[in-house]
C-alpha cells in the first residue's frame, strides 16, 4: 500500500509518497497528523452545518502531550517544529505540551514557555516556571553556555577544568563520568578555572532555589591551593583529577587494554619520577608565584604632577618591596616544598596531574596511541581498581553531603504549610 499526499504550492501540484521521505520527516508527519486530522473533521463539520439550525462558531480546544517529539529530528527542524506550534496555538484553541530533553528546544524557547516538573512537596505547584524573569534564563546561559540541564532534575556541579572541548585530551567531567556511576546522579556542567566555579555556584544557586526547583549546586575544584574547601565546594583528595591515574599498577593495566606490553614496575617508577623532576622548576614558579602579591600601577590623577606621583609611588612601594627579605623567603619556601613532595613521592598527588600524566605518557613512547586514547583506558581501569575507586568514592560522597546540606538549610528557612481542616480536626 502507497501513502501519497499531494502538495499544492505556486500553482503546481507534487506527490509527496511517504515511502520516499527520510526518517526526519516521517516522524514529523506522524506527530502531527492527529492534529491535522481534527482540523479537517473539524472544517468538513463546519461545512455541514453551515445554514443549518445546529452550526456553531465555537472553535474546539484541543491539548497534545508530546513526549520528547525532538526524537530523531535535526536541530533545525526541532526549532521549525516549535515555530509551527507556536502558529498552531496562536490561530486556533490548541495547547502543546512538550516533555523535552533537547538543548535546542530549551534554548529556542521563550521564558514564559519553559516550566519545570519539579518533585511533589505538599500541595504546591509541580510545575514551576524555568525562567521568570527573563534575565534568570539568560544568566543561566551565560554561565553554562547552555540550558538543558534545568530539564535533568539532576543536581548541578559545576567543575574546574576546560569550558569546551580540547582536542587530543579528555575533559575533567569526562573522566570523572567513565571513572564512576554515581556520576550520573548529577549533570557535570565545566566553568574553566577556580574563579568561575565559585562564580558560578554562587550565580545559579539565586537562579535555581532549591525550594522550587529539587536541585541542588555544588562545586567541584582542584586542590592545588591551600585551605579549606570554598564556601559550596568540594576540593579532589589530590592535585587534579589526573593525578588518581598516575600509579604503576593502574597504568600497567591500561597499557594491557591497550595491547602494549607492560613495563616492569621498577622501569615504569623512573619513567614517572623522571616526569616528576622534569617539572621541579614549574612547580617551584607555581609555588612562588602563589606566595607573592602582585603590584598594581594605576595612573591616577588629574594633572600630569598627579599621575607622575602615582607612578614614582609605585615605583618606589616596588623598590621597597624588591629590597626586602620577601623574595627569598619565598623563594625558599617553595624550594623546601617542591624538594620535599620529591624526595618522599608525594609529588604523584601534589604536582599538577595533567602536566604530570602528559610527560609520563611522553616517556612510555605510546606510538599509534593518542593521549586521548591512553587517558581513556586509564579511567576504564580505574574502575576496577580499589585505590582509585576509594578516593573516587569519597569525592562523591563530599559532594552528596554537600548537596544534602544545601537542601537541609534552604528547606529549613521555609515556613510551615498551615494544617488542613481536615488534619487540624
Amino acid at each position: 500500500m502507497r501513502v501519497v499526499f499531494k502538495r499544492t504550492a505556486d500553482g503546481t501540484t507534487t506527490d509527496l509518497d511517504l515511502d520516499d521521505l527520510s526518517s526526519g520527516e516521517k516522524a514529523v508527519i506522524l506527530l502531527f497528523l492527529p492534529l491535522v486530522e481534527s482540523e479537517i473533521r473539524d472544517n468538513l463539520t463546519a461545512v455541514e452545518e453551515i445554514n443549518t439550525a445546529h452550526a456553531s462558531t465555537q472553535t474546539p480546544s484541543r491539548l497534545f502531550l508530546l513526549d520528547e517529539p525532538e526524537l530523531h529530528l535535526h536541530p533545525d527542524r526541532q526549532r521549525r517544529m516549535l515555530a509551527y506550534m507556536r502558529e498552531r496555538s496562536s490561530t486556533k484553541a490548541n495547547q502543546f505540551i512538550l516533555i523535552t530533553h533537547s538543548p535546542t528546544i530549551l534554548d529556542e524557547a521563550a521564558d514564559d514557555e519553559l516550566y519545570v516538573l519539579a518533585p511533589a512537596r505538599g500541595n504546591n505547584n509541580q510545575l514551576q516556571k524555568a525562567a521568570s524573569p527573563t534575565e534568570r534564563l539568560d544568566a543561566l546561559r551565560e554561565l553554562t553556555g547552555e540550558s538543558y540541564f534545568l530539564s535533568t532534575g539532576r543536581n548541578i556541579v559545576c567543575v574546574e577544568g576546560e569550558a569546551g572541548p580540547v582536542k587530543g585530551k579528555l575533559s575533567d567531567h569526562s573522566l570523572i563520568e567513565l571513572l564512576s556511576n554515581r556520576s550520573g546522579r548529577y549533570t557535570f556542567v565545566p566553568m574553566g578555572g577556580r574563579s568561575q566555579v565559585l562564580a558560578a555556584v554562587g550565580r545559579l544557586r539565586d537562579s535555581l532555589p532549591v525550594d522550587r526547583y529539587g536541585v541542588s549546586v555544588v562545586g567541584l575544584v582542584d586542590s592545588d591551593r591551600a585551605g579549606a574547601d570554598p564556601e559550596g565546594c568540594v576540593s579532589w583528595p589530590f592535585c587534579e583529577i589526573e593525578n588518581a591515574l598516575i600509579q604503576t599498577d593502574l597504568i600497567n593495566a591500561a597499557l594491557t587494554a591497550l595491547k602494549v606490553p607492560a613495563v616492569e614496575p621498577a622501569a615504569l617508577d623512573a619513567i614517572i619520577a623522571n616526569a616528576g623532576e622534569s617539572l621541579k622548576d614549574d612547580e617551584i614558579r607555581l609555588r612562588v608565584t602563589r606566595q607573592l602579591s602582585s603590584i598594581t600601577i594605576r595612573p591616577i590623577g588629574t594633572t600630569i604632577d598627579e599621575i607622575r606621583h602615582a607612578y614614582e609611588s609605585s615605583i618606589a612601594e616596588m623598590n621597597t618591596f624588591l629590597e626586602s627579605d620577601t623574595l627569598q623567603i619565598a623563594l625558599d619556601a617553595a624550594n623546601d616544598e617542591v624538594n620535599k613532595f620529591l624526595a618522599d613521592g608525594s609529588y604523584i598527588r601534589k604536582f599538577r596531574g595533567k602536566r604530570l600524566l602528559r610527560k609520563i605518557y611522553a616517556g612510555l613512547d605510546l606510538r599509534n596511541i593518542s593521549y586521548e586514547r591512553f587517558c581513556y583506558a586509564l579511567a576504564v581501569a580505574g574502575r576496577s581498581h580499589p585505590a582509585t575507586m576509594s578516593e573516587i568514592n569519597a569525592v562523591f560522597d563530599a559532594l552528596d553531603a554537600a548537596a544534602r546540606k544545601q537542601t537541609e538549610i534552604l528547606l529549613a528557612a521555609l515556613p510551615e504549610e498551615p494544617e488542613s481542616p481536615a488534619e487540624a480536626a
